[in-house]
């Protein structure tokens, strides 16, 4: 499936980019996207995890499945 992801702050500052689409299996969850992002971005490893994620503006935990085409913010 096809997300959205965004960046801010430091995570932005340390990914080097503001956002990018990112493609994991169906069924993922917000944990497994964290642990893609790393494997993309892994300077941002420590900061992502005690980050604050938003799926579609909704705050979210790290168990929330994620459907095709959501926006996934992240935030330090």
């Amino acid at each position: 499936m096809k997300l959205k992801v965004l960046y801010f702050a430091t995570l932005r500052d340390r990914a080097g980019i503001k956002e990018e689409r990112l493609d994991l299996e169906g069924g993922a969850t917000v944990a497994d996207l964290k642990l893609a992002v790393i494997e993309r971005h892994p300077q941002i490893e420590e900061s992502l995890h005690t980050s604050i994620c938003a799926v579609n503006r909704e705050f979210a935990q790290d168990d929330q499945q994620l459907e095709e085409n959501d926006e996934v913010a992240l935030f330090p």
